[in-house]
């Protein structure tokens, strides 16, 4: 059975726009909405598997290609804990495919941000290591040097411009050791000069204001950005996938055989897009793809 990729829509055009509104809340609403036709749903072949995208962009009368070519978009992917450094890479491969093949083709991503599950930041260095299902240090490197890889193809824009997919690579809550050590990896294996470095250090909001001054130090030494975030830990509890779950398989005919028992699915990746218009210094839209999958 291929994997299944939802699609939220842009959530800035719904009526559930609130601060408290849960990425559960914007999945279950555009389900609810989107037709039952095959219209709905798009299958993506990858060499990472099959995939069952639903609903589809056009199917909600929404098109990323509206939008200006010269917006900026963040892209966040997160990983969930507990996962092997194979299928870590396996994730960042098909999230970005996805985002270039389906939504946003010759869109230049302007930032994108690894999210490690099980990664909570700490200014106490002794105690960063306490989670034992995030990947070791040589298991972040591997991940990263993938995302890399994957965001360095080219493309022809609109313009006739060639430019890279993904233009600059971000972490989230990176200690100063973790961090450290992240650059000290990518100068010592780089294959071009100068070597891809993070640009971006994504820390929640609730320890952006007392971070420690080695951290400090180390990003203005490199030139990255330490930025406040205020994504919750747990973007898509257990329970959440299980109603999303049901949803799916009573609403479409092509998953109608998919188990609906508690705990049978688990998210694989969440790819949190956001896209910016600078010359207005607006948001013009927040979208989400979530991929969902059978539990192993």
């Amino acid at each position: 059975m291929p994997s299944l990729i939802l699609y939220t829509g842009n959530t800035l055009h719904t009526s559930l726009l609130r601060p408290s509104t849960t990425l559960s809340q914007y999945l279950v609403n555009v389900l609810d909405k989107a037709p039952e036709s095959t219209d709905s749903l798009l299958t993506l072949e990858t060499p990472t598997g099959s995939h069952l995208i639903l609903p589809t962009p056009s199917s909600l009368n929404q098109s990323s290609t509206s939008n200006s070519i010269n917006d900026e978009i963040t892209a966040k992917l997160f990983l969930p804990s507990g996962i092997s450094v194979e299928q870590a890479i396996k994730n960042v491969q098909t999230a970005i495919q996805v985002f270039k093949d389906v939504f946003y083709k010759g869109t230049q991503i302007k930032y994108f941000i690894l999210s490690f599950g099980g990664l909570v930041f700490s200014d106490d260095e002794e105690d960063d290591d306490e989670h034992s299902q995030i990947l070791t240090d040589e298991g972040l490197f591997k991940v990263w040097s993938a995302a890399v890889e994957a965001g360095s193809t080219s493309f022809i824009d609109e313009n006739k411009v060639s430019k890279t997919l993904i233009e600059q690579f971000g972490v989230s809550e990176f200690s100063t050791q973790r961090l450290s050590t992240l650059l000290e990896k990518i100068n010592s294996s780089a294959k071009s000069s100068p070597a891809i470095i993070p640009t971006i250090n994504h820390i929640n909001a609730a320890d952006c204001c007392a971070l420690p001054e080695s951290l400090i130090n180390l990003s203005k030494k490199v030139g990255i950005k330490l930025l406040a975030h205020h994504d919750p830990e747990n973007l898509l509890p257990q329970p959440d996938v299980d109603l999303i779950a049901v949803d799916i398989v009573n609403k479409f005919e092509q998953v109608k055989k998919c188990s609906t028992e508690p705990n049978s699915h688990q998210w694989n990746w969440i790819l949190k897009m956001t896209r910016f218009a600078p010359d207005r210094q607006v948001l013009t839209s927040n979208e989400s793809l979530v991929s969902i999958g059978l539990r192993a």
